[in-house]
């Protein structure tokens, strides 16, 4: 079925899962034991799965109409950049030494307390 040569020559781009498929058929006790591999080899060959999926996509988005599609898409850049926006504020925070004090002198001393007290307790339950 497959000669192994590829269209240029080299291997072919199905030929590894034919050499799989072909190995399976010749030691298996059953042939229904190699259908995945059948399948993966056949949609190797012609796609069959992936165009399927691909006209279904189209369809979905042409029953949403390009108005929707749009909304979509700008909902989900909202959501990818609502974060970076977090980070650039927390740069301009850092970059700001009056801000970087402020946090410092704030946070940093609660934060330290705490972090004694979590070693504490880790030190005491490791103990008994």
């Amino acid at each position: 079925m497959a000669s192994g040569f590829g269209a240029k020559g080299n291997e072919g781009r199905c030929y590894k899962l034919w050499k799989n498929f072909s190995g399976c058929m010749s030691t298996a006790d059953d042939p229904s034991d190699c259908i995945y591999m059948r399948a993966d080899y056949i949609e190797c060959l012609h796609h069959r799965n992936e165009v399927i999926n691909q006209n279904t996509v189209t369809m979905e988005a042409e029953k949403l109409g390009k108005a929707s599609i749009a909304r979509i898409k700008a909902d989900k850049m909202k959501e990818l950049s609502e974060p970076w926006e977090k980070i650039k504020e927390l740069l301009r925070d850092v970059q700001n030494p009056d801000k970087w004090k402020e946090w410092r002198t704030k946070d940093w001393d609660k934060d330290w307390e705490e972090m004694k007290k979590k070693r504490k307790e880790w030190e005491q339950q490791k103990e008994t």
